[in-house]
C-alpha cells in the first residue's frame, strides 16, 4: 500500500461505487442461474467494499489482492473473527470461477439453493461493511 498522494474520498467512491454495482449484479444473475457467477459478483462486492473501507481507516491505496482475508487484516481490529472466517470461505467463489481447471467442478456444487443461500449470506457481510464504511 503506497503513501497517499490522493483523493481519498474520490478513492472510496470509486471502491463503493463498484461494489454496489457488483452486489446488485450478483442479484440480478440469481434468476438466470448462473450461480457461479452470481457468487463470483458477490466475492467482487466484498473485495471492493473491504478495498474502500481500507482506503478510508489507512489514507493509502489498497492492495492489489482478491484475498478477503488479507484485506480484513489491513483493517485492525474491526472486523470479528466470526466474519473474517466467513470471508474465508468465499475464497473459492472467485478462483473457482476464474481458472477453467476447477470451473466445470463447482459448477456442480453450485446448486440454486447453496448459491441464494451463499449470496444472501454474503449480501449480509456487504452490508454490515457498509455501515462501518459510513463511520
Amino acid at each position: 500500500m503506497g503513501k497517499a498522494h490522493f483523493d481519498i474520498d474520490k478513492a472510496v467512491a470509486y471502491w463503493y461505487e463498484g461494489a454496489k454495482y457488483d452486489m446488485g449484479t450478483a442479484i440480478d444473475i440469481l434468476p438466470t442461474g448462473r450461480y457461479p457467477y452470481a457468487l463470483f459478483m458477490a466475492h467482487m462486492a466484498l473485495e471492493k467494499v473491504l478495498k474502500a473501507l481500507l482506503v478510508k481507516r489507512t489514507k493509502r491505496h489498497a492492495p492489489r489482492t482478491h484475498s478477503l482475508t488479507m484485506l480484513a487484516r489491513y483493517i485492525k481490529n474491526e472486523i470479528p473473527r466470526p466474519i473474517i472466517e466467513k470471508m474465508a470461505g468465499y475464497a473459492s467463489f472467485h478462483i473457482q470461477t476464474r481458472y477453467p481447471d476447477y470451473l466445470y467442478e463447482f459448477y456442480a456444487h453450485c446448486t440454486e439453493e447453496f448459491t441464494r443461500d451463499k449470496v444472501e449470506e454474503m449480501k449480509g457481510v456487504f452490508e454490515w461493511l457498509s455501515q462501518r464504511l459510513q463511520n
